[in-house]
C-alpha cells in the first residue's frame, strides 16, 4: 500500500501518519510505503508488516536534502521477504542518481537511526 502522509520535511512521522500506516497493517497490508515528508524517515517493523514512512524525493528537485533512497523488496504471500535501501542522491534539476560510497553510507545512518528510534517504542 503506498500512504501519502506526514508533515513535509519532519522527520519524526506525525501521530497521524503512524496511526494510518498501522491501521493498513492491522487491516491486512504487509508492506507501506508512505511519501509526502519530501524527506528519508525511518522504517516501522510494526506486527506482521513493514512501515517505510518516508523515502525522501526521487524524480524531481524540491526544497530539502538532496539524499534519498531506492526501495528493493522482495515480497510473497507471507509478507517482507526482504528489503533493501538503495542511496541516491538528487541532482541540480530533479534526475537521480546512485550515491557514491561516501555519500552512501550516511544516507544508511541516517534512515538506521530513525528506524532505531521507531522501533525502541
Amino acid at each position: 500500500m503506498v500512504l501519502h502522509s506526514g508533515y513535509e520535511y519532519v522527520e519524526e512521522p506525525s501521530e497521524p501518519q503512524v496511526a494510518a500506516a498501522q491501521a493498513a497493517i492491522d487491516a491486512g497490508a504487509r508492506l507501506v510505503i508512505g511519501h509526502h515528508a519530501h524527506i528519508l524517515q525511518g522504517i516501522d517493523f510494526y506486527n506482521d508488516g513493514v512501515i517505510v514512512y518516508g523515502l525522501g524525493n526521487f524524480a524531481f528537485e524540491i526544497d530539502g536534502a538532496p539524499e534519498t533512497a531506492v526501495l528493493n523488496v522482495w515480497l510473497d504471500a507471507n509478507g517482507v521477504r526482504s528489503l533493501e535501501l538503495i542511496p541516491a542522491i538528487i541532482q541540480e534539476g530533479g534526475a537521480p542518481r546512485l550515491a557514491e560510497s561516501w555519500e552512501a553510507a550516511p544516507i544508511l545512518r541516517q534512515v538506521y537511526f530513525l528506524t532505531r528510534i521507531l522501533n525502541s517504542r
